[in-house]
């Protein structure tokens, strides 16, 4: 990644659970490949799956002071803090909220407290900016608890990201 002039690095990370799924399958290939009898289509069912877990190593977000890179999944996605119509904003998704609601409830927890580790970052993109692959959203889920800390940090304070939770239905 190469930066731009007067650009500078805010946070750089890699997903947590795309560690722990790239150390679970070594682990698992380890013991498979000395303790179990195997056939064929163990070997090529393991085999995909150490694929796709040694893509999932190669996740990463990097926030600088002009844009953010979001690599996840062989998929790179940018957004310029110039293309922004407003800044970013944390929201849950409604598939999520349906989902989880009720336990709020049942555990009788505050709106911010329960869903803050629970939302996305949204962008909302001007129209007119022309990018082949826009970010839209960053999923928290992936990050650590310490990691999504950390990010709404950096982007509430060079991004003017409110880390207020907008619910939208």
């Amino acid at each position: 990644m190469q930066l731009q002039n007067n650009e500078k690095i805010l946070y750089k990370t890699k997903p947590i659970n795309s560690i722990y799924l790239f150390v679970l399958c070594m682990v698992i290939g380890i013991y498979a490949f000395f303790a179990l009898p195997l056939q064929s289509k163990h070997f090529i069912m393991f085999g995909i799956f150490c694929l796709l877990s040694f893509f999932r190593f190669f996740d990463y977000i990097v926030i600088t002071n002009q844009h953010i890179i979001s690599h996840l999944f062989l998929r790179q996605r940018t957004v310029q803090l110039s293309t922004l119509q407003q800044p970013p904003f944390l929201t849950i998704d409604p598939k999520k909220f349906r989902q989880y609601e009720w336990q709020r409830k049942l555990l009788k927890q505050n709106f911010q407290d329960f869903w803050f580790y629970k939302t996305d970052i949204y962008f909302k993109q001007l129209i007119s900016a022309i990018d082949p692959n826009p970010l839209e959203r960053i999923p928290l889920s992936l990050f650590s608890k310490k990691q999504k800390d950390r990010i709404i940090h950096t982007l509430a304070q060079s991004w003017q990201l409110d880390p207020t939770i907008e619910h939208r239905e």
